[in-house]
């Protein structure tokens, strides 16, 4: 399958015409077999391919590429000095379908907002390795020499544009969501025009690079299959939010440049084709194992800790099975253990994602507009960013209070300044009560298990938080009881750790 944003927009080099033929086939009415599959695969975006070799003809990339970089916002104006075929191909591609409900669209926005950091986690993660595991589809990378390279920029790019399509009003005149989906058509169209041009590209096995089928099922993993995927892992959503993030995707695949009768009305329809796609063409080689270590690396070096070093592993081994993920080499880790547990999946994932060991999800998110991983990983930052309102939607409440609890709480007692503060985040949250005093719980026995032995006084405070914040008495009992002999081991330790996102 293809990649979003897998290299940067640039022709600098480029001497020679990209030039392939176009197979016809009907799709009025798409029958999904073999043979339409396979003739998908020599389709390229005739519209795009063919800016991109006249630009190529005609000279003047860099300054093309400098006045393509002004134009940020859907409803700017394009700049005059471009070529004309140009300037008229940007105006004319900068609109959604006629077909667009926006309210829907603005449904998909609202879904987002409230989801999106999940949406992003899975996105960057097993959206990633259904598209790795296509090896015809990701030779784009190898090709492209951005096979194991420059992993976190690659997820920084796609997230970014996951969200500049997705945010509210992305797609409206004052966003920039449309903008980005022409330069990142572009992009593609110079990926297959270098590819062509370096002439080691096997047209016969792999078909044309980012063909119809690869821009179709990488469509139909975002809008489609990531949901399922959550799903998988007890992540609720409402089916009105699942069908608008579809019409969502379905009109973003259409603006990139899918042919629209391939993209299906209707998601389940969605998820039926997406999985005959896969189907036919999940095949796992050598650069799709290389991709999805390079991956698995990336998430080891970004999630805060040491805890839940390999829980990324086990939730792509949950979603996308022990087969397809021992053919990917996903190790398997100790958390496969806790996820198949009972109370797991009683209790649900979506409450353990964003729990007090600081939210992967959130963390994650927030760690692309923050810049830590980049620190962490010592390169030049991928340009990431959020607006103010989608940044507070994603930074949950318990990502500061419960943080600041546990340092709090190591000393065993809270000073004036640090109760000052606290006050002062209650306010700038709006908190309730109820509310802080369950983070303190949670706070507490956060830092009560960072130790190897936990003290009495330490198990006491837990449990008169836990009932003055009034916490399910099952649940607590459970926290209670792996502390009550005052060391706590490994396997208690993971256990303490998710259930402190069900508390």
């Amino acid at each position: 399958m293809s990649f979003l944003l897998a290299i940067n927009f640039e022709f600098r080099g480029f001497q020679k015409l990209f030039q392939y033929e176009v197979v016809e086939i009907s799709v009025a009415k798409v029958e999904w077999d073999e043979e339409t599959l396979s003739a998908l695969r020599l389709r390229m975006d005739p519209s795009a391919d063919e800016i991109v070799n006249r630009i190529a003809k005609g000279g003047a990339i860099e300054e093309t590429n400098r006045m393509l970089r002004s134009i940020i916002m859907n409803h700017q104006e394009v700049p005059s000095g471009l070529p004309s075929y140009l300037y008229d191909w940007l105006n004319e591609s900068c609109q959604l379908p006629d077909w667009v409900d926006m309210e829907r669209i603005r449904g998909a926005n609202k879904f987002f907002r409230e989801d999106g950091p999940s949406i992003s986690l899975f996105a960057c993660t097993t959206g990633f390795l259904w598209m790795y595991a296509c090896a015809n589809g990701s030779k784009v990378l190898s090709k492209s020499r951005r096979l194991s390279e420059d992993t976190e920029r690659r997820i920084a790019e796609t997230a970014q544009f996951i969200l500049e399509v997705s945010q509210k009003g992305g797609l409206e005149p004052d966003g920039g969501g449309l903008r980005m989906i022409q330069k990142v058509r572009l992009m593609h169209s110079s990926i297959r025009w270098f590819i062509h041009n370096k002439g080691d590209w096997d047209y016969e096995t792999w078909g044309a690079p980012i063909n119809q089928e690869d821009m179709l099922g990488t469509i139909m993993v975002i809008g489609a299959q990531v949901l399922e995927d959550m799903q998988k892992m007890g992540i609720k959503m409402k089916k009105k939010h699942m069908d608008d993030w579809w019409y969502l995707w379905r009109a973003i695949g259409e603006v990139m440049g899918v042919e629209p009768e391939l993209l299906p009305v209707e998601r389940e329809e969605a998820s039926r084709v997406t999985r005959i796609i896969l189907d036919h063409q999940l095949q796992v080689d050598q650069d799709s194992i290389d991709l999805t270590r390079s991956l698995l690396d990336f998430f080891e070096v970004m999630i805060p800790g040491k805890i839940f070093d390999g829980v990324i592993n086990s939730i792509i081994r949950q979603t996308m099975g022990k087969e397809l993920s021992d053919k990917l080499e996903v190790p398997s880790t100790r958390w496969e253990r806790i996820i198949g547990r009972k109370t797991f999946k009683i209790l649900g994932f979506a409450d353990f994602i964003s729990g007090p060991f600081g939210g992967i999800v959130e963390r994650l998110a927030i760690s692309f507009v923050n810049g830590k991983s980049r620190k962490i990983l010592n390169k030049e930052p991928a340009e990431f960013s959020m607006s103010n309102n989608l940044r507070s939607a994603f930074q949950r409440k318990s990502l500061e209070v419960i943080d600041a609890f546990e340092l709090m709480w190591e000393d065993g007692q809270l000073s004036e300044e640090e109760v000052h503060h606290l006050n002062e985040l209650q306010q700038q949250l709006a908190l309730s009560d109820k509310e802080m005093k369950r983070f303190a719980t949670l706070g507490a026995i956060n830092a009560a298990i960072s130790d190897e032995v936990v003290e009495p006084k330490e198990i006491e405070l837990i449990r008169t938080l836990a009932q003055e914040a009034e916490l399910p008495d099952e649940k607590i009992s459970l926290i209670l009881d792996a502390l009550k002999d005052g060391r706590v081991d490994a396997d208690e330790r993971e256990m303490l750790n998710h259930l402190l996102g069900h508390a």
